[in-house]
């Protein structure tokens, strides 16, 4: 019998990330050629990331970026995981993550939706059906295509703040288990959020809000940075611009946005939480997760003085790691050490 092997897909509005390998930005374009050697021409990478997937190659991440002005992103709200575009990332996230060359393999896959996309039953069962069959995928590799079958057995789909919180035990000790601890998501459409009691989450003060999202943030500064004149930039690229030391010399523009941001942050968790706001201020944790967590730090932590604060250290993997987490007590509970795949 073959061995199972665990993969664990975070699939983000702005990067896809997965276990040990470096995010990629979660943009994708379908090519209009109908196979590798001419869809190469249009890509400007030694190695460019190029799948074939439902009659046609796509490109994912900075390929996209590289064959196109106008990649798609993955679409908003209910029923995201029925477009080409989320398929193609969560099997380039997949394919990402395998050995090199020809490869089939049984794969248990943990992946996840929203705090409340994960309480409907219908968005989970129709993400799991989308994906519970078997993809023959070939990719090109150091210029030369291979095919990879993956036959995905199981899938299992947790809330993202759900998984933060698996990695979190982890990483604190167990410390986020005693107690009232927020975890709250910060991602680039929303705020995602979740509360626990000594452990259990609640069932007054779980959700998310696109009000907090970065996306609205980075729209706006965005708009200010033009009038300075800098080139239109589209909110999904700007945390690029920012990394590759782009907007260096507007360090004052975009910390004054990204400090506005911050308290529209606080303001919203304390508006959705009411009175549990008091307790988790007086006797709880706050423990801030996703890619944007990072960026906004030192604003947030500005914001809220004498509140105990948590930020990780690579926050934009904690929720894959928390797959992870979990995906490895499912294996052992559900197929057994002896069929055990590696990460």
């Amino acid at each position: 019998m073959n061995p199972i092997h665990l993969y664990c897909v975070d699939l983000g509005y702005g990067y896809v990330k997965t276990i040990g390998k470096n995010p990629f930005p979660s943009v994708v374009y379908k090519t209009t050629s109908s196979d590798f050697s001419r869809a190469q021409d249009f890509v400007d990478s030694s190695n460019p990331f190029l799948i074939t997937y439902n009659n046609g190659v796509y490109a994912l991440g900075e390929t996209a970026r590289a064959s196109t002005s106008n990649p798609e992103t993955i679409m908003e709200g209910n029923g995201r995981w029925e477009s080409d575009a989320y398929v193609a990332l969560m099997l380039g996230g997949i394919i990402n993550q395998m050995p090199k060359g020809d490869v089939y393999e049984d794969i248990f896959l943990v992946t996840g939706l929203p705090y409340l996309q994960s309480k409907n039953i219908e968005e989970v069962n129709g993400l799991k059906n989308t994906f519970k069959r078997k993809f023959v995928i070939a990719v090109l590799e150091n210029g030369k295509p291979v095919t990879k079958v993956l036959n995905i057995v199981d899938v299992h789909v947790l809330s993202q703040p759900r998984a933060a919180y698996y990695a979190l035990l982890g990483m604190t000790g167990k410390r986020v288990k005693v107690g009232l601890a927020l975890i709250a998501d910060l991602g680039f459409k929303s705020l995602d959020y979740l509360v626990t009691s000594d452990g259990q989450e609640t069932n007054e003060s779980n959700g998310e809000d696109s009000i907090a999202g970065m996306e609205r943030i980075y729209t706006t500064l965005i708009r200010d940075l033009r009038s300075e004149g800098l080139p239109a930039v589209k909110p999904h690229e700007l945390d690029s611009w920012i990394e590759k030391g782009h907007l260096d010399k507007h360090k004052r523009l975009v910390d004054r946005h990204f400090k506005e941001s911050s308290k529209i942050v606080v303001r919203d968790i304390k508006e959705k939480l009411g009175a549990f706001w008091e307790r988790i201020e007086l006797m709880g944790s706050i423990y801030f997760v996703g890619g944007s967590s990072k960026r906004l730090q030192p604003f947030l932590e500005e914001e809220l003085p004498g509140v105990n604060v948590y930020f990780s250290e690579n926050p934009q993997q904690l929720i894959v790691e928390g797959y992870a987490a979990y995906g490895r007590a499912m294996m052992n509970k559900l197929y057994g050490g002896a069929r055990l795949g590696k990460i």
